[in-house]
């Protein structure tokens, strides 16, 4: 929706886009204007936008314009999401070693969006002496499983995301 609005000098300006109700370019008629560099959010930062992937190594992600989202059984940090379908029956590690932040991982049943405390396999914050999570779970060949990424309370930033299953593969059918 556009609008006017007077500058300083009493020209007018037209607003022609808001993000995030914080920030909102205003261009000058006439050329001239203010330029702003607009952050955007993951494309992954709803459930319901949930990346699909498989086993995936050193998978670049980033949570550092995230919000939170979801019922915060594990984490309540700015996250983000992947549907993970399980290519084997045997078990699968998920571990964000290497990030740049102190991270939480979260692990549930299903993709379906928003995990309720029945759908929690498993839960990290540090693993060893990191402040990375790792966690592995008993995967079921062909199950989805909905994991969520996010960081100790307001940490945000870069990181790598290494899915792994070990076990027995699927056959093509």
């Amino acid at each position: 929706m556009n609008s006017t609005k007077k500058t300083e000098r009493g020209l007018p300006c037209v607003r022609l886009l808001t993000l995030v109700a914080i920030l909102t370019t205003w261009v000058i008629p006439g050329g001239l204007g203010v330029e702003l560099t607009l952050a955007q959010s993951p494309v992954n930062d709803a459930c319901t936008n949930a990346t699909p992937i498989g086993d995936v190594s050193n998978r670049p992600f980033n949570t550092t314009n995230a919000q939170f989202g979801g019922r915060g059984l594990c984490m309540v940090s700015p996250n983000i999401w992947y549907c993970y379908t399980a290519p084997c029956t045997g078990e699968v590690t998920v571990s964000l070693a290497g990030s740049s932040f102190d991270t939480m991982l979260a692990v549930y049943r299903g993709c379906q969006c928003f995990p309720t405390s029945a759908d929690i396999i498993a839960c990290n914050d540090d693993f060893g002496n990191t402040f990375q999570s790792q966690l592995t779970f008993s995967a079921v060949a062909g199950e989805q499983y909905l994991i969520e990424v996010g960081g100790y309370g307001p940490a945000r930033g870069s990181g790598f995301l290494t899915v792994r299953c070990q076990g027995e593969p699927t056959t093509p059918s």
